[in-house]
């Protein structure tokens, strides 16, 4: 076997149209893996044709409630037959399956691939119906020779729901796109900004940070990326608010300019997050990171940034006056924040070390066949 180019099938089980965590872990992943010289296929679902060569699809997309989010996956004959179909006509030394529990492709690839398997449990907490799924699955996770967790929480999920059946479960982080953000210019600011970046949903505690919002200063302002069913609810609750920008999905190179033009990333979340990507983002692009106190940020954040209670726009808003006044005392540097530290700790979880972390798993394991 050529251990220098290894043929990889790797299954994203959420729509390729729709921004989101695990997709944007999927596709930072597998361009990580290309640059390295390796051979990635991604099956994932997908209303439209990818851009990306190496991206299959394998059908639309249908909405499922799942952990307080929609999870958009492949489900019926046609997916499964369309999965089928790439097994049958690529050849692989291994299959990365990401959210192993997430209804349609993977479970294909668990039922008829004969090369090593391997798992990514990108979930945190675990809901009633989420359980039964893991206990009606856990005959199939066997055939998985490693599973990794993205954190913690997730690890902690993953053997929650599925015990001894997870077997031996890894932490690896998950990566961000550095050099994007290392090469964009910022984007033009007028005054103190404030970014927010998720999914328009009430986990994502977009209402708390607007309230809060209502206790700040007009001169400082809010942008608000991505959208989602709470959108236009949202928007009607900031009619009278100048300083608050709806600005929708944004493409990577924009989202990156508006990063490191932000003087703090928000993320206000509840309840339900694994690890927060958004926080090393932020900290890659500088920024003063004011999150939630729930155990995904606490734990990706390590020491840099301020957490508040989850669910208080009060403290919400005295974290953020607070940090603007030491970002303005300071002259720009927000010397208390340790944003160079926190730059230099974000840039340890970039795709090209986290490819080279999975490089070594897929090696291990095909050592053992």
């Amino acid at each position: 076997m050529d251990w220098q180019h290894l043929r990889i099938a790797m299954v994203c089980p959420y729509s390729w149209d729709r921004p989101g965590g695990v997709k944007n872990q999927v596709k930072g992943l597998a361009e990580g893996l290309i640059r390295q010289g390796h051979e990635v296929v991604v099956v994932s679902p997908a209303s439209s044709p990818p851009k990306e060569p190496w991206v299959l699809p394998v059908g639309r997309a249908t909405p499922l409630p799942a952990n307080g989010s929609i999870a958009p996956v492949a489900l019926g004959p046609r997916a499964a037959l369309l999965t089928a179909k790439v097994l049958h006509e690529h050849t692989f030394d291994i299959v990365h399956l990401h959210e192993p529990l997430a209804p349609g492709p993977n479970q294909v690839f668990l039922l008829t691939s004969k090369v090593p398997i391997i798992g990514t449990y990108h979930r945190a907490g675990a809901s009633i119906p989420y359980r039964l799924y893991g206990r009606l699955l856990s005959p199939l996770l066997w055939r998985m020779k490693r599973s990794v967790a993205v954190s913690e929480a997730a690890k902690a999920t993953a053997l929650a729901v599925l015990g001894r059946t997870a077997g031996n479960v890894s932490v690896l982080w998950n990566g961000i796109d550095l050099d994007e953000i290392d090469r964009a210019d910022p984007w033009p600011v007028d005054g103190p900004t404030v970014i927010f970046v998720g999914r328009h949903e009430i986990r994502k505690g977009l209402q708390v940070l607007l309230n809060a919002f209502k206790q700040l200063p007009s001169h400082v302002n809010l942008w608000v990326v991505g959208d989602g069913p709470l959108s236009e609810q949202a928007k009607r609750t900031t009619t009278s608010m100048d300083n608050v920008s709806f600005l929708g999905v944004l493409d990577q190179h924009e989202l990156a300019s508006r990063l490191k033009a932000a003087h703090i990333l928000c993320a206000p979340s509840l309840a339900g997050e694994s690890f927060g990507m958004v926080l090393l983002e932020g900290m890659a692009s500088r920024c003063v990171v004011v999150a939630s106190d729930i155990s995904g940020y606490r734990e990706v954040l390590d020491g840099y940034g301020v957490l508040v209670p989850p669910g208080d726009p009060s403290e919400l808003a005295a974290a953020i006056a607070n940090a603007i006044d030491d970002w303005e005392y300071s002259r720009g540097m927000a010397a208390p924040y340790k944003l160079e530290e926190a730059h230099s700790y974000a840039a340890s979880f970039s795709f090209t070390k986290l490819s080279e972390r999975y490089v070594q798993q897929y090696r291990s394991m095909l050592q053992q066949v």
